[in-house]
């Protein structure tokens, strides 16, 4: 990753983020895309209110508990930019009002970490930030630390939901293979190539063309 510094008046910059090549991830968003695709925490809240309604408290409770453990690393990675990312935002703001209004500079904070230029900077320069320069350090060391707790937490809840997908204990994830493998049966792929060039869905009509649009928007 290409770097550089946002703040720091006296090397010239003024608001010059980093950049990323194409594709670089952050691995605390990564998540597997087919367990995402075959269960998200809103599927998993609406099974665990249908075993509640069957009487089946022990599974609802199992579902309510992958969701839950699901919502946590997202979670904690929010509050953590809304706190201490904000607080080293505000720190080169201060040193640097010109920065004033920049999109998205407290979730780079968090992003970056103790990897951030400006905080090697100012782990070197003890002039670097003046006056701000502690609060910066130790809000970036706070964001460091979060971010291992929410890689944790997202490792965690993506373990239980694969143990949940084996086990399997209502059915749920088998019925939506089942409809994913129906659904894939019905369509016929000349359709889909037509649609992605413009075309029209002139080869669906009545129940085939209601399931293949839903399956398109992930409802089936």
């Amino acid at each position: 990753m290409k770097e550089s510094k946002l703040g720091g008046k006296k090397h010239g910059m003024v608001l010059i983020i980093s950049v990323g090549k194409k594709g670089d991830k952050d691995p605390t968003k990564e998540s597997d895309p087919d367990t995402k695709k075959k269960a998200s925490v809103e599927e998993l809240l609406q099974e665990a209110q249908s075993m509640r309604d069957a009487g089946d408290k022990p599974s609802a409770r199992r579902f309510a508990d992958v969701a839950d453990a699901m919502g946590r690393g997202p979670a904690l990675r929010q509050s953590l930019i809304d706190r201490f990312g904000t607080e080293a935002a505000n720190a080169l703001m201060a040193q640097n009002p010109e920065m004033e209004g920049a999109e998205g500079l407290s979730e780079l904070m968090f992003d970056e970490g103790r990897e951030s230029p400006d905080y090697q900077e100012a782990r070197s320069d003890s002039s670097y930030l003046g006056d701000d320069r502690k609060a910066f350090m130790q809000a970036m060391s706070a964001l460091t630390r979060g971010k291992q707790q929410v890689a944790d937490r997202n490792k965690s809840a993506q373990e239980m939901l694969q143990q949940l997908i084996a086990d399997d204990p209502t059915k749920f994830f088998a019925d939506q293979r089942m409809k994913d493998t129906q659904m894939k049966s019905m369509v016929d792929p000349n359709v889909q190539v037509a649609e992605n060039r413009g075309g029209l869905l002139s080869g669906l009509s009545g129940q085939t063309l209601t399931l293949y649009q839903g399956f398109k928007s992930g409802r089936f």
